[in-house]
């Protein structure tokens, strides 16, 4: 089943509210006209009744209830009044008044009629009313003064042949109402999506070899659809970046990788020459052993951050006293710095516990002691732990070579080495510092570099103390 289109699904939307308005609408000024014209038939109905009640007041009761020529001409002048007065509305007018004994005096239908059944004997309606009669409705007022009872309505068949003249109406303008909707509302769609529809062409010219391009601005536009087209856009930039980035990390992986195996081929060519001896060909394996042992630490450092990049970087919750690790770092210090004229101390005067991963902590500081070590022909390499404002932290300083400002900003990115012949000569890969970064961030912490060239640097590390991690 094809899926309807999102124009399609906005024209039915603005449809269906626009017909539910207009039906809301006109039901709505049905009932207040009819209400209006109630209350004007209300109106209408009092001032009749005040005006029978002035006529009346012009004529003794008593005359009216005596047998006489005088009676039947007072009667005959009230007829002639009263059908003066309801000329034009004797269709829909009926009055009755009788005397305070019962006695009819007039009638505006014949006592045949069943019309005059309408009027109860007694007297029920002194507001106006609604009462139904055979097919009708009348709206019925009555009264009871000191000498008559005027009972008086009026016919609600004009009241619903408006309401019926205005249905009718509605009727015959709802389908043209609803047309004219339909296709305003189609043409409305069309153009609100029109910017749509270019984003969706842009987008589909947008592949994995030009992610450079962006998704038009529309005129800059503020509205919704701008600020999609902002944020796919921001979407696009940040996965050209790491395109980018995995680009120059397979290029770097390549680079890395590519020297140790021709080194290896050069070394397993020279072995088979038939011609090397067996001192050559012990030289030759302890340097392909030395190259293996040289790929396979580059190969566990990608993978270890290839697990921190999928964030399956498993690290333990456990109690680490980096006094009692920076002290068997220290003892491994010793035994690199061995024979070259380096003054290696430690200071770490009080316990200080955190909550980690012990083996993550101590790859870490050994890092950072083997980097000072590497870079510090002669001279001082310190490892300091200590609590700071509620905070653990490490500290390696060295007197060494230093690193330039310009470098000091790219230190922690993979791959990236300030001398990468100095780096080779020292077996450096460039991932060392990244793996400390990903090992601090994953720890709650934080690292950080000071360094002067000619000077030495100084690397620090800030862990959250156990008690903040446990909760």
């Amino acid at each position: 089943m094809k899926a309807i289109s999102l124009r399609a699904k906005l024209t039915l939307w603005y449809s269906a509210l626009f017909a539910v308005t207009v039906i809301a609408f006109a039901v709505a000024a049905q009932a207040l006209r009819s209400r209006a014209l109630l209350n004007q038939f209300d109106h209408e109905l009092r001032d009749e009744l005040h005006w029978a009640e002035i006529l009346l007041s012009t004529i003794k009761a008593d005359v009216l209830l005596a047998d006489s020529e005088v009676k039947t001409s007072l009667v005959a002048k009230l007829r002639d009044d009263i059908a003066q007065h309801f000329m034009l509305n004797r269709s829909t007018h009926l009055l009755e008044i009788r005397a305070r004994n019962g006695q009819s005096i007039y009638r505006s239908v014949s006592p045949d009629d069943t019309l005059s059944q309408l009027f109860a004997a007694e007297v029920k309606f002194v507001e106006p009313a609604t009462v139904a009669y055979g097919e009708d409705d009348f709206r019925v007022l009555q009264k009871q003064t000191p000498n008559y009872r005027i009972n008086l309505a009026v016919s609600l068949r004009p009241l619903y042949d408006i309401q019926w003249q205005l249905a009718r109406a509605f009727l015959w303008l709802m389908p043209l109402a609803m047309a004219v909707a339909v296709g305003g509302g189609w043409l409305l769609a069309k153009y609100s999506l029109r910017p749509v529809a270019r984003v969706i062409q842009a987008a589909r010219q947008i592949t994995a070899t030009n992610l450079s391009r962006r998704l038009p601005r529309l005129g800059g536009a503020q509205d919704e659809i701008g600020a999609l087209v902002e944020t796919v856009n921001d979407l696009i930039a940040r996965i050209a970046q790491g395109v980018s980035h995995l680009e120059q990390f397979s290029q770097n992986v390549a680079h890395e990788l590519r020297t140790p195996l021709t080194i290896l081929r050069g070394e397993m060519e020279l072995a088979l020459s038939g011609n090397a001896g067996a001192p050559e060909l012990r030289r030759v394996i302890a340097s392909a052993m030395e190259e293996i042992s040289r790929a396979a630490k580059i190969v566990e450092s990608l993978l270890f951050l290839a697990h921190v990049d999928a964030g399956k970087m498993e690290t333990k919750k456990e109690r680490v006293a980096l006094d009692l690790l920076a002290a068997e770092v220290f003892e491994d210090a010793q035994a690199l710095a061995e024979g070259r004229p380096l003054h290696l101390t430690l200071n770490a005067p009080e316990q200080v516990v955190v909550a980690g991963d012990a083996s993550r902590l101590r790859r870490l500081l050994l890092n950072l002691v083997e980097n000072a070590i590497k870079y510090t022909p002669e001279g001082k390499v310190e490892i300091a732990v200590q609590h700071f404002n509620t905070q653990a932290i490490i500290t390696v300083s060295d007197t060494g070579i230093g690193i330039a400002p310009e470098h000091l900003e790219h230190i922690f990115e993979r791959f990236y080495r300030v001398d990468s012949d100095r780096s080779r000569e020292t077996g450096g890969s460039g991932l060392g510092l990244s793996i400390c970064a990903a090992i601090a961030q994953a720890h709650g912490g934080s690292i950080r570099v000071e360094s002067i060239v000619g000077k030495g640097s100084i690397f620090e590390v800030k862990l959250p103390p156990a008690a903040s991690l446990d909760k």
